[in-house]
């Protein structure tokens, strides 16, 4: 009996949605960039934590999110305490925060090249039919 209680616990933990409370955030940092909206991506939209009209929230299914987070994960992160606001970054320059279970991961993509491939992996991930998809797409054609 012990076997088959094993097997459904690791079963039921292998399903269970672990993304609930990820969000996944693009914020425009370069200095003709910070007009833009910061992006929210979440299962849900939860609009306590928007303060302004400057940011916009996109809902995915729990499989995207994990999807694009699991791409953020691989991708080479910055120490949070190294960005400055102080700091004037170049055109395109943006910071994705991947925020899970109380942990903060942070990207510098600190030009206008680097910002562009990453949202372009970013976009091959996304499915075409979201309305993320065509933001991503908007960001990809501004950056060109």
């Amino acid at each position: 009996m012990k076997k088959y209680t094993i097997y459904i616990f690791l079963v039921i933990s292998l399903t269970s949605p672990t993304c609930i409370s990820q969000v996944i955030i693009y914020e425009p940092i370069g200095i003709m960039d910070k007009s833009l909206a910061k992006i929210y991506i979440q299962t849900v939209c939860n609009t306590d934590n928007m303060t302004n009209e400057l940011q916009k929230c996109f809902v995915l299914d729990t499989y995207s999110l994990k999807s694009i987070a699991q791409s953020i994960l691989k991708q080479q992160h910055t120490n949070p305490d190294t960005f400055n606001s102080a700091t004037e970054y170049p055109f395109g320059s943006y910071i994705v925060t991947l925020i899970s279970n109380g942990r903060k991961k942070q990207l510098l993509l600190s030009n206008k090249k680097t910002s562009h491939l990453f949202f372009k992996q970013q976009l091959a991930i996304l499915p075409k039919n979201s309305n993320l998809y065509s933001e991503i797409q908007l960001i990809i054609n501004r950056l060109k």
